[in-house]
């Protein structure tokens, strides 16, 4: 390369993994890949049986036929059950027996006045 004020420097062009870099002629230097095939992966979602009870899993098989599993599990009087391939279902139940409900009314009184 040459600089505006005319000084030349080299300057070296080296290809990586599947990069290949070719001089075609003396103004023109090609830089192809090869070995680009889409290798992103996609997931498909599904309700998996867990055999932890009040659990489920959700399962991501992938395009390249991997599965991961992602475990959902209940807490505290929470269940998580498979319901069918494409349903997980939360259920809770309240267990607090303390609660303790009140009402209040407030009675308006009509005064009506006579002549």
């Amino acid at each position: 390369m040459t600089d505006s004020d005319g000084y030349t420097d080299n300057v070296t062009f080296t290809g990586g993994t599947n990069v290949s870099i070719v001089r075609t002629d003396a103004n023109k230097i090609t830089i192809s890949a090869s070995g680009t095939n889409d290798t992103n992966t996609t997931y498909g979602i599904s309700a998996e049986s867990n055999v932890t009870p009040k659990s489920a899993d959700l399962r991501l098989t992938g395009s390249d036929s991997s599965t991961d599993n992602v475990t959902l599990i209940g807490g505290t009087n929470v269940t998580i059950t498979r319901t069918d391939a494409n349903t997980i279902t939360f259920s809770a139940t309240d267990i607090d027996t303390n609660t303790k409900y009140s009402v209040s009314a407030k009675v308006a009184r009509l005064v009506t006045q006579q002549t």
